[in-house]
């Protein structure tokens, strides 16, 4: 019977965790549930066998070593993997999957297969774990290690739901009722009373049902999510410009701002168009405006509907004065703005938390083969795209200047806009490039795209340039010229590095481009996406005749809630809702980079949701398994002749008091004990051990002392010990009463 139940039990657990992935592997997930309980039963097995306990042991290490290792396989795990020479290559292959996995949707339809392999390698774990709990080859204490079986199973149910949410509640809640209730009840019950107990079963399914349904409200009765552990003053702003150096803002969780929306987009907060040599910045002079194909271009360009998304946006703790939009703002109502000509929108005053205002942007989302066929000529106002302000100061990098140097900026050189596979040079313009400190990067540029037939083949191949060899990291290295660093020397940075430089590539390509700055769309929920300040990021925009600003995403490891850029690609548009970027050949390790621009903060914060649930879940299970434990101690002792239960009582304390410290012979009569314990300063053990003793040598059946003074030594003894003392103490007396001896 017993068997069976853990089979139940099984695949209700695993039909919820096979869930986290597309199409899960049905084969492998029976496989492992038959492997789950037919480890359980080798174990049962050898309770049973007729040897000393070493041996027991011995041979049940060996069992537990199998199943876990063929549940392993069972999930994907190469088998060269499991042995120990593979078992660096497998820390890599799963690093590599928990990093692609981020805040990905679930089910989980990436392409990494490492993804999949290590959400099933969970399942495996809670079966192997469920499996030798349920069936340890120990005679006493069986009964705790089958309700730590039961826990573990309904942990990672719990876990399962808060990572992918719940499919039929109900129904599952009721299968979980019965599942549980015949694990913890039904071996032990006898034949004629069976009846009785599925009736109860079953009629508190009946009420629990419906008044679950009735109880499951539109709103959450507690709403965590709202909470505010401060005032409104509690904000966080940005400085967009780009610095390159060490990240110190806040990266806490906090959300800034919701956006009721139908797809994910970018969400722009401003453009920096001006490169001065160092870094990107936000031009300061009045420019018109370039930001529709028919300004731009003098006439109107076919476009989608998709292109002008219209969402809502209710902020949070963000602080700004430029207006949050997917693109560019074409129609804004709820809030006083002023469209810029750079495509930054400003506020008339700053907005507060809880504001809110309907925005319609543009933001241009084609397919592959629609960017292969837009080849220009580019129109001659997009010159200043691509536009380079560099310094007579930035000499070659033979002679680097030193760190704190100041910059007198030169004219701007205008690169000219690309016409055909490759830009051509005014005279003069290559010799001014060759004695600045870009020079390297110029011929790093065109030797990237001279010869690309397209503007989209072009940017396709520094996007492949900027995806083999750089590495991720929010520490870089500091430079006075640190994109040139940064792309020929350090090759280490975060999405202002990466953007920043392709955005320079491109220019220097004939090539107009920008860097957007905002953030990724973060965390969706039912249409609403949560926004961070874990979102914040930069990117760039790519100008296509007939097209408009097309954003480009070439930060490796990119991974947001909802993130645009799809395997292969990192452009928004032609990859809506697909997977991120797979992680390239060579980079180690790499956090979600979200970072944007310098940020200020000046309070709150929110704690990781998944964390919260799965701690919360966990915390309950062993609550309960904890209070049916010791209600089964209590009844048992309760019901014991008082000489048995006094008996009970003093083994309790031999094993008890060596684990609080009190160093009692082996043997130790209870007088001796009494004795050691009153010089030790514990008056409430010495009293119950004295109690102990008169009731065990009375001439009569008398009774010993009663829980409740139990409790009180138990606390006694370990007052002042150490956190490690205080398990083992509370191991050794744990709560409900002493074990039967």
């Amino acid at each position: 019977m017993r068997l069976l139940v853990l089979a139940g039990l099984g695949i209700v657990v695993a039909l919820r965790w096979g869930a986290l992935v597309d199409s899960p592997p049905a084969d492998r997930i029976a496989l492992m549930i038959a492997v789950c309980v037919a480890g359980a039963a080798a174990l049962e097995a050898l309770g049973h066998l007729q040897a000393r306990p070493a041996v027991r042991w011995a041979l049940g290490a060996g069992v537990a070593v199998a199943v876990v290792a063929t549940l392993l396989l069972a999930a994907g795990v190469p088998a060269r993997m499991l042995v120990p020479g593979g078992w660096a290559e497998l820390g890599d292959r799963v690093a590599v999957g928990i990093r692609e996995l981020g805040d990905a949707d679930y089910p989980y339809r990436g392409a990494e297969e490492w993804s999949r392999i290590v959400l099933l390698s969970g399942l495996a774990g809670i079966l192997a774990i469920a499996a030798i709990l349920a069936g340890w080859p120990r005679r006493d204490g069986a009964g705790r290690m089958r309700i730590g079986a039961l826990a573990v199973l309904l942990g990672g149910y719990v876990a399962a739901v808060a990572i992918g949410g719940q499919g039929d509640p109900l129904w599952a809640g009721l299968g979980l009722l019965a599942l549980v209730a015949a694990w913890l009840w039904l071996p032990r019950i006898a034949a004629r009373r069976r009846t009785v107990a599925v009736a109860a079963v079953a009629a508190a399914g009946f009420v629990a049902v419906p008044a679950a349904a009735a109880l499951d409200g539109d709103e959450p009765w507690v709403n965590y999510e709202s909470w505010t552990w401060g005032t409104l003053d509690d904000v966080v702003s940005y400085d967009w410009n780009h610095r390159y150096g060490p990240l110190d803002w806040p990266r806490d969780g906090t959300t800034l701002f919701q956006v009721e929306s139908d797809t994910p987009h970018y969400w722009r907060a401003t453009v920096l168009d001006n490169f001065d040599g160092t870094g990107w910045h936000r031009s300061a002079e009045a420019v018109e405006s370039m930001e529709l194909p028919v300004e731009v271009e003098g006439k109107p360009a076919k476009q989608n509907a998709r292109w002008s998304p219209k969402v809502t946006v209710t902020l949070g703790a963000l602080r700004s004065s430029y207006v949050v939009a997917p693109g560019y703002v074409r129609q804004l109502t709820g809030m006083a703005y002023q469209p810029v000509g750079d495509g930054t929108t400003l506020t008339d005053g700053l907005a507060d938390p809880g504001d809110e205002y309907v925005v319609r942007g543009y933001e241009p989302d084609p397919d592959r083969a629609r960017l292969r066929r837009s080849r220009g000529p580019y129109v001659p106002r997009l010159a200043r795209y691509t536009s380079l302000n560099l310094s007579d100061r930035l000499l070659a990098s033979s002679d680097p200047l030193e760190e704190g140097s100041s910059l007198e900026l030169t004219r701007p050189i205008r690169i000219p806009l690309r016409d055909g596979p490759t830009a051509s040079l005014r005279p003069g313009t290559r010799e001014l490039i060759a004695t600045d400190g870009y020079a390297s990067v110029y011929r790093k540029a065109r030797s990237l795209t001279d010869g690309a037939g397209t503007p989209y083949a072009a940017v396709r191949a520094i996007e492949r340039y900027l995806g083999r060899g750089f590495a991720y990291s929010e520490n870089p290295p500091t430079s006075v010229i640190p994109l040139r660093s940064f792309l020929l020397e350090d090759r280490v940075g975060y999405c202002q590095h990466f953007s920043g430089a392709m955005a320079l590539l491109l220019r220097m390509s004939g090539i107009p481009a920008r860097v957007a700055a905002g953030f990724s769309p973060g965390t969706p929920a039912g249409g609403i996406y949560d926004v961070t300040d874990l979102d914040a990021h930069s990117w760039v925009e790519v100008y296509f005749m007939g097209i408009g600003w097309v954003p480009f995403d070439p930060t490796p490891g990119i991974a947001p809630a909802t993130s645009q850029a799809g395997p292969g690609d990192f452009t928004a548009a032609p990859s809506r809702g697909l997977a991120p970027k797979s992680q390239p050949e060579g980079i180690g390790p790499q956090p979600t980079d979200t970072s944007a621009g310098a940020g200020a903060r000046d309070g709150g914060g929110t704690s990781g949701r998944v964390v919260v649930l799965v701690v919360l879940g966990l915390g309950a299970l062993g609550g309960v398994a904890t209070a049916v434990a010791a209600a089964r101690r209590r009844r048992r002792f309760l019901v014991l002749e008082p000489a048995a239960a006094v008996r009970a009582q003093a083994n309790e304390m031999h094993r008890a008091l060596p684990r609080a410290g009190q160093r009692v012979p082996p043997g130790a009569t209870l007088l001796a004990m009494e004795r050691r314990l009153r010089r030790s300063g514990k008056p409430r053990a010495a009293s119950y051990v004295a109690t102990l003793a008169a009731a065990r040598y009375a001439r009569g059946a008398e009774t010993g002392p009663s829980l409740r003074e139990r409790r009180r030594v138990g606390r006694e003894l370990r007052r002042g010990r150490s956190v490690r003392d205080r398990l083992r103490s509370l191991a050794t007396m744990p709560p409900g009463g002493p074990r039967a001896a």
